[in-house]
């Protein structure tokens, strides 16, 4: 994902170059999961470009994230 405008750009223009984005393109997400072990936290992360018919590129971001595993202990073995 870029991290910079120009970045950002780079990727827009290979994008373009390979036939991915055209003039009729209007929206660009990316979507992805990422787990954060220390915390015990799934997140949810879509970013979105929306391309403007004036050239405009207006970025948005939505992070969501929860906690899926709510019981989470070490092993303990019991003796027979």
């Amino acid at each position: 994902m870029p991290t910079s405008e120009a970045e950002f750009a780079r990727s827009l223009a290979s994008l373009r170059r390979s036939g991915w984005v055209d003039k009729k393109t209007r929206m660009i997400f990316i979507e992805m999961t990422i787990y954060n072990i220390p915390t015990n936290l799934y997140s949810s992360v879509t970013a979105m470009f929306e391309l403007s018919p004036s050239g405009q590129v207006l970025p948005r971001v939505s992070v969501d994230s929860a906690k899926l595993y709510r019981y989470v202990s070490q092993c303990v073995s019991v003796p027979n």
